[in-house]
């Protein structure tokens, strides 16, 4: 009797501790997959608000910060600046090298942009060798202007090629809410506008958007 009862002790202690690992093994199981879904659920929300190569907010992202840029701006009467820039150069590196080369070149000329601007700012990426910069509280034209200075100094560095030294500059343009625009598509517009302008004077500088700018683009 006392036998039959240390054996079944003995199974019911065995199958306790069998029940437990198992448990624990369902729960390290599942623990394990909600993460793995977890990462893959914010890997698809980086794709969907941030391109791929650089990393940087993607055209819908970007006007989305812009809107949300525009109404507390309104709200709090401040202003915001944003910057349309395109680089200089930048085919010849494709042709001349290869895409390779290129999208290397992009990645570096982002680092280089998120370097020289703010925390709150946002850099983004609009599609091929177009950028955009959102300043989201600005005090001056002036202080626009520095932050742009900045930005074009920093491209000044040599950019490694393919195991070569070689130079991409930037040309930016830029515009301000309420000042020259009271819409985030006319804030870009102006941007732009003023980007032509910054090529067509030669180049790797920056320039503020003004109506007479207008006819000369066009």
């Amino acid at each position: 009797m006392n036998s039959n009862v240390s054996r079944a002790a003995h199974i019911f202690a065995i199958t306790s501790v069998l029940i437990v690992v198992l448990i624990w093994s369902g729960y390290l199981v599942s623990t394990s997959a909600r993460r793995r879904m977890d990462e893959l659920s914010r890997k698809l929300a980086a794709r969907a608000t941030h391109e791929t190569l650089t990393g940087l907010p993607n055209r819908d992202l970007f006007y989305d910060r812009l809107s949300q840029s525009i109404s507390a701006a309104r709200r709090k009467r401040q202003r915001i600046a944003v910057f349309y820039m395109d680089l200089d150069g930048f085919k010849a590196v494709n042709d001349t090298y290869s895409h390779h080369v290129g999208d290397a070149t992009l990645r570096e000329v982002a680092r280089r942009f998120r370097a020289n601007v703010r925390e709150m700012d946002t850099v983004a990426r609009l599609g091929g060798d177009e950028f955009t910069v959102i300043m989201p509280i600005i005090d001056s034209l002036e202080a626009a202007g520095i932050v742009a200075g900045r930005i074009i100094k920093a491209l000044t560095e040599p950019f490694d090629l393919s195991g070569r030294q070689g130079q991409v500059s930037a040309s930016i343009g830029i515009s301000l809410l309420p000042a020259q625009a009271d819409n985030a598509n006319q804030l870009l517009h102006n941007a732009d506008v003023a980007m032509y302008h910054a090529k067509r004077q030669g180049k790797a500088n920056f320039q503020f958007y003004a109506p007479d700018l207008e006819a000369h683009v066009q």
